[in-house]
């Protein structure tokens, strides 16, 4: 089945608007809201409410990040505290939506 991916993919304010707006990968767009973190909030509630209706993680006990740039910023974190020596270096879109952290190999 394909799924849809739900990632914030940008914020614009247009030009001569006061408004910003926020665009989901699958092409969903906020209602223009005044501050730019307000339109992201709403694009991060569109992708957990899309992600809740996926089917269930298939690795439920990995944590779950709601944007990639999280993960990321997760892995310098968790290779120095958490798991010294031992190296998570990728982050993948999970079917439920969310990112996770693994320690296989990503090549093609």
């Amino acid at each position: 089945m394909n799924r849809a991916h739900h990632e914030l993919t940008d914020t614009r304010r247009p030009i001569g608007s006061g408004v910003w707006i926020a665009v989901c990968a699958c092409k969903f767009e906020t209602p223009g809201e005044k501050k730019r973190k307000a339109a992201i909030r709403l694009i991060e509630g569109h992708i957990r409410k899309e992600a809740n209706r996926l089917d269930s993680c298939p690795h439920p006990r990995k944590q779950r990040f709601l944007r990639q740039e999280t993960a990321v910023a997760n892995l310098g974190r968790r290779w120095r505290h958490i798991h010294p020596g031992q190296l998570i270096a990728h982050t993948y879109l999970c079917r439920c939506g969310y990112w996770h952290l693994t320690k296989r190999d990503q090549t093609p």
